[in-house]
């Protein structure tokens, strides 16, 4: 979604060596695959394993080895927990914890880097008139009057009238009328502008002035240039002619544009400039017959600085975007674009916000592209509406509903929408009521995953309700929980499911300790329509399902002082956990996955997400945290150990194929995560597989980030393992990142992902950036790994992957405009943990 906080915002040109596809790479650590019942399974780099919410959450693109997939919480050496914890279904959250919308549309941005920057504007001098002054004062060294009252100063003349002040070798003053006619070197000043020219005419009355051959000075964007002339209307408005304009410091004209015309309304923020050339030290960058331009924050309709860009697949591509600001709570913005290899395109976006209300509607239309990525041309669109809603009473609504025309239009056209996920589109409406115990809601979804044929259920309704009272009887808390579900799908078995949880627990807990018993009755009915149902499957049309689930949870802390005020704990932890087998196989798998092992996993109620597979467990879960605190409480130093033994076999599994599990014992899981200083960190996970005497899964970390220094080092290393996707084989990678500053301007960004087990790059990055208070230069040179994927979205072994590269070059006019690739910096942000991107600073 484009946010134009004012016209002329931004000048993108992007400079490419090679095309480089929509499919970015990135640094992140989950990968997912779709199985035969048409449900995603994803991971993390870790191990961790979860079935998509109803409308999945945005990805950052993949590397080889990684497809698209919800965006994992946060990477391993940021995370005090190594891996992913089971999903928390978003429609079971508080209030609080969905964004109200703005009552205010966005505040335009900031200007790069004036924060730091001397001032062009002069100081304010120290012998003001006082408030409501507004008398005409004037001094000289000789003065003469006559008979009419008019004034002739010379020597240096010098009239002040409330906050304005024009000083002069010479000046002349006609009462009758207050024009004030000055020659010499003569001064301007008022809150707004300063200027210094050789002739001045105006009048004290209305404001007006008129300066010839004149330097200026505009506060607000830290503007200046010269001009031929240089006047002030009576309604501020500031006009130029042969003008120049910079927002560069003083003496430095690294770059600046000059205009035949300029005319800036100061009482709006805006200026218009006609025959307008962008020159890069005398260099002509652009040539622009009128344009609009910011001299303060606000925002106003016009015209925004082009995006210029070239691509094999595309050619000459060219947008001009045109920013309607139809009222302060709702926008529209038009962006036609031409691409020299396809043809013209029409986007829009329209915003509304409310108190209540956070709108959105945005399309684009290609019209006959004739691209060579297709084999006839064809009509190529998108469009999304979205919308958020407090209704009163505890009632919030909300609808996100995203098409596109064909599964390669990411890929061969990319977007201006704030669309992070490209392989999988939501469409998704709900309704919720919360009250102080109760909450329920109502949703429909069906998300569209691309370039695969195999498509996950649409969930057309769904119906949850959840109930909490503690302490109802002393310690004694009561939970709910209800959910009626109807599943559909084109080609898989459709279900109904209804499930009804109501459960008790007593928490008991104290400084030292906590024993947390818990019970809950789980009821779940079935309605299967078996029409598409595989020969010789052992799905029912109805099914009923009924346990009880049981489990105790406890823990101690012993603590002692470790010096310098630091505290040192131990906390064992005891977990039981009791769920009797209940057949299972006559129920279709619609949500259910199984998760991975992880820490958070030792102490979880079901080993399957979801509620179509409910595991029997007999188990207890030993595990020892220990952990160093300083004495302001920061946590210094945690290490986690924890094992679950199994009293009996796990006999329900996702599929009647799948044998019981028997062993005796899980792995040995541990977890470290380690502040060394303000700046180093260090984490790791890993599982130690005691049957093969082997580490079945690691990942360790190490991490610097101090005043634009940033280092990451991580090695992840995964084994194959029957409980994953197919395709799913040993995993074995490197990784470097780095971002180098090089004195006060200067810096090095680079990484370097590797896959040690196929022997190939993953990607290579390396770049320099430049930055002063008057210009900046980004340059990235970037060679990734495009894998390729077949129809279930796995990685096909063999299957010609190949090499792109591509250049990114950023250059921003500090207080102006960036001319170049604007997503080099996110890029880089993804890339590089801990990177604070300078040419926004």
């Amino acid at each position: 979604m484009r946010l134009p906080p004012f016209a002329l915002s931004s000048l993108s040109l992007a400079l490419w060596l090679a095309p480089v596809p929509a499919l970015a790479a990135e640094g992140g650590d989950w990968f997912c695959s779709a199985d035969a019942q048409g449900r995603w399974v994803c991971q993390d780099g870790a191990g961790a394993v979860a079935a998509p919410a109803l409308a999945p959450a945005p990805a950052e693109p993949r590397t080889a080895h990684e497809a698209e997939t919800p965006a994992p919480p946060r990477p391993a050496y940021e995370a005090e927990e190594a891996v992913a914890a089971p999903r928390q279904d978003a429609q079971t959250l508080p209030p609080a914890a969905i964004a109200a919308p703005g009552l205010v549309p966005k505040p335009a941005q900031t200007p790069a880097g004036l924060a730091s920057c001397p001032s062009n504007f002069p100081p304010a001098e120290a012998d003001a008139l006082p408030a409501g002054d507004n008398k005409i004062h004037s001094t000289a060294p000789r003065v003469s009057t006559d008979k009419d009252g008019n004034v002739l100063m010379e020597g240096g003349a010098e009239i002040r009238q409330g906050e304005r002040r024009i000083r002069a070798d010479r000046a002349y003053l006609t009462k009758a009328t207050e024009d004030v006619d000055a020659s010499g070197e003569v001064s301007y000043r008022d809150p707004r502008l300063a200027a210094q020219g050789r002739a001045l005419k105006g009048n004290l009355g209305t404001g007006a002035a008129t300066l010839e051959d004149a330097r200026y000075q505009l506060a607000g964007r830290n503007a200046r240039g010269q001009a031929k002339r240089v006047g002030q209307t009576a309604d501020r408005h500031v006009l130029m002619e042969d003008a120049s304009f910079t927002t560069c410091p003083a003496g430095k004209d690294d770059w600046q544009f000059s205009a035949k015309e300029i005319d800036i309304d100061q009482d709006e923020g805006w200026g218009e400039a006609r025959h307008m050339v962008l020159r890069a030290g005398d260099v002509p960058v652009f040539y622009f017959p009128y344009l609009t331009f910011p001299v303060d924050e606000r925002r106003r309709s016009g015209f925004l600085w082009p995006d210029i860009g070239h691509s094999d697949r595309n050619g000459l591509d060219l947008s001009v975007p045109y920013y309607w600001n139809l009222a302060p709570n709702y926008d529209l913005t038009l962006n036609p674009r031409y691409m020299s290899e396809r043809g013209l395109m029409l986007g829009t976006e329209f915003r509304h916000l409310s108190e209540s209300t956070e709108s959105q509607v945005a399309a684009e239309f290609l019209p006959n592209d004739q691209g060579e990525s297709l084999a006839d041309s064809e009509n190529r669109y998108l469009y999304r509406v979205q919308n958020d809603s407090r209704l009163g009473g505890g009632f919030v609504a909300g609808l996100d509903v995203t098409d596109v025309s064909d599964d390669q239009y990411f890929h061969d056209l990319g977007t201006e929408l704030s669309i992070a996920n490209k392989e999988f589109l939501g469409r998704q409406g709900r309704v919720a009521w919360y009250g102080s115990h109760w909450n329920v809601s109502a949703s429909a979804s069906d998300t569209l995953a691309l370039r695969t044929a195999v498509q996950p259920y649409e969930i057309l309704p769904q119906v949850r309700a959840r109930g909490q009272y503690d302490r109802i009887a002393g310690d004694l808390s009561f939970s709910f929980l209800s959910e009626a579900t109807e599943f559909q799908h084109e080609s898989q078995v459709d279900g109904r499911r209804v499930h009804v949880q109501p459960g008790f627990s007593y928490p008991l807990e104290w400084a030292a300790g906590f024993i947390r018993p818990s019970v809950k009755y789980l009821y779940t009915e079935y309605s299967q329509d078996l029409t598409h149902a595989p020969a010789g499957s052992p799905l029912e049309a109805g099914v009923t399902r009924e346990l009880p689930l049981a489990s105790l949870d406890s823990g101690l802390v012993f603590e002692r002082e470790a010096g310098g005020g630091a505290v040192h704990t131990l906390e064992p932890r005891l977990f039981y956990l009791y769920a009797p087998a209940r057949e299972q196989d006559g129920i279709q798998v619609f949500d259910s996955a199984l998760l991975d092992s992880s820490y958070p996993q030792l102490f979880a109620e079901n080993r399957f997400t979801g509620l179509d597979r409910i595991g029997d467990a007999d188990q207890l879960t030993a595990a020892l945290t220990s952990r160093w605190l300083a004495a302001d409480g920061g946590e210094l130093l945690r290490f986690s150990l924890g094992q679950i033994a199994y009293f009996a076999d796990r006999e329900v599994q996702l599929s009647p194929s799948i044998n019981p599990a028997t062993e005796d014992r899980s792995g040995l899981i541990a977890e470290l995560a380690w502040q060394l200083s303000d700046s180093w960190r260090v984490a790791g996970a890993a599982e130690w597989d005691e049957n093969e005497s082997e580490t079945q899964k690691a990942q360790a970390a190490v991490h610097y980030a101090d005043q634009g220094y940033a280092f990451n080092l991580r090695h992840r290393l995964r084994r194959p393992d029957s409980n994953l996707p197919a395709g799913t084989g040993l995993l074995e990678q490197g990784d470097l990142s780095f971002a180098l500053p090089l004195g006060a301007s200067w810096s090095l960004v680079g990484r370097y992902n590797r896959d040690l087990v196929g022997d190939q790059d993953l990607e290579t990055l390396g770049g320099i950036e430049y930055s002063s208070c008057c210009w900046a230069l980004r340059l990235v040179g970037r060679r990734y790994l495009d894998v390729n994927l077949d129809s279930n979205g796995v990685q096909i072994p063999g299957g010609n992957d190949e090499y792109n590269q591509g250049i990114f070059v950023q250059f921003v006019f500090r207080g102006l405009a960036t001319v170049g690739n604007n997503k080099a910096g996110s890029l880089l942000q993804r890339s590089i943990a801990g990177y604070e991107d300078r040419l926004s600073q």
